[in-house]
């Protein structure tokens, strides 16, 4: 895999989408010593020094590299979309884009939001970019609606969520529920109270404090490391979707092999097998929340061993890594002949 990769990642803050595409081509290129990638140095990410001074290059030299590199990996940024860097570059022919914008709080769940953006009329935040759509050759999206050939593009399991977990070491703690922030969606707010109520009737451990505090406008990268910890020693994790359907949560989950109680993950298309484990239990709102809390706990009490979910956790990993991120935007333009 002898690729050169430009990424050009937002201009003021960090992104998780783009996140996932440099872990995930951090975990190739160990894999691919001869695949070469770059990105601007001033770019925020949580992955430290090692990783700045492998692979950050001043926007000069980015320039001269993209100038030569087989593929163009753009990435959305909340506050700050460098598309005047591609027009310099005279590079969209090599351009993919990968779209990490929501529709932000509760809007996500407004069916006439929905139904504008089905129709090309909303133009709010998490709107598909036209301009986007017209200039690049790929687009990977974080949500649905996946139109005019876009392609889905949840986040993936960053190599540093795992950092805590080791399978020969039993998990001590039963079910795990926090968030960063509790104001959107509202399931946020009510699912650790009754978390914390069916595990202290039914005598299962529970954890539902905060590990960190999101800051309402992050410069720069923050350390959730307690909460690798956390999940690396849970049994039975608890997510929602978060400003749109695609939640981190979910993903540090599944990385620290816990079952996960999940909002209805509506991500992919309802066709797809992509999210078809034993281990998600999904609901739809607050009932289905307690209900699933019923048949996660029975089957800790009868069913659990968490040798038995090592199969499946290898083909999650194999599924939903980084990497696999990668590979997904690689292979697309493989197919339409962008990569040889």
């Amino acid at each position: 895999m002898r690729y050169k990769i430009a990424v050009v990642t937002p201009t003021e803050r960090d992104d998780f989408y783009c996140d996932t595409v440099l872990d995930g081509l951090f975990l190739l290129k160990k894999e691919n010593p001869e695949l070469e990638f770059f990105y601007p140095d001033y770019y925020p990410h949580p992955f430290g020094e090692a990783f700045t001074k492998q692979f950050g290059v001043s926007k000069k030299q980015l320039a001269e590299f993209a100038k030569g590199a087989d593929l163009i990996i753009f990435s959305y940024g909340k506050y700050g979309t460098d598309t005047a860097f591609i027009d310099e570059l005279n590079g969209w022919g090599k351009t993919v884009y990968v779209d990490g914008s929501e529709i932000g709080k509760d809007r996500w769940r407004d069916l006439k939001i929905q139904y504008e953006i089905i129709k090309g009329a909303y133009e709010g935040l998490g709107a598909p970019n036209k301009d986007m759509q017209k200039k690049c050759r790929l687009y990977f999206r974080r949500e649905k609606p996946y139109t005019n050939g876009m392609i889905p593009f949840p986040l993936g399991i960053e190599s540093r969520f795992m950092k805590y977990y080791d399978s020969n070491k039993e998990k001590d703690i039963d079910f795990s529920c926090f968030f960063g922030q509790e104001l959107y969606p509202l399931t946020r707010r009510y699912a650790p109270e009754l978390t914390q109520k069916f595990c202290t009737e039914n005598g299962f451990t529970c954890h539902t404090k905060k590990t960190y505090k999101l800051p309402l406008i992050h410069k720069g990268p923050y350390s959730p490391d307690k909460s690798y910890e956390i999940w690396a020693r849970t049994k039975v994790g608890v997510s929602t979707g978060a400003a749109g359907y695609d939640s981190r949560r979910f993903w540090e989950i599944l990385g620290n092999n816990c079952l996960i109680i999940a909002e209805r993950f509506d991500l992919f298309e309802l066709d797809s097998d992509a999210m078809n484990y034993k281990r998600i239990f999904q609901y739809n709102n607050l009932y289905d929340f307690e209900y699933q809390l019923k048949k996660a706990g029975e089957f800790l009490r009868n069913g659990y061993n968490q040798k038995d979910l090592e199969e499946e956790y290898q083909e999650i990993l194999k599924r939903h890594s980084t990497k696999a991120r990668v590979l997904t935007i690689i292979n697309e333009a493989q197919k339409i002949g962008l990569l040889s």
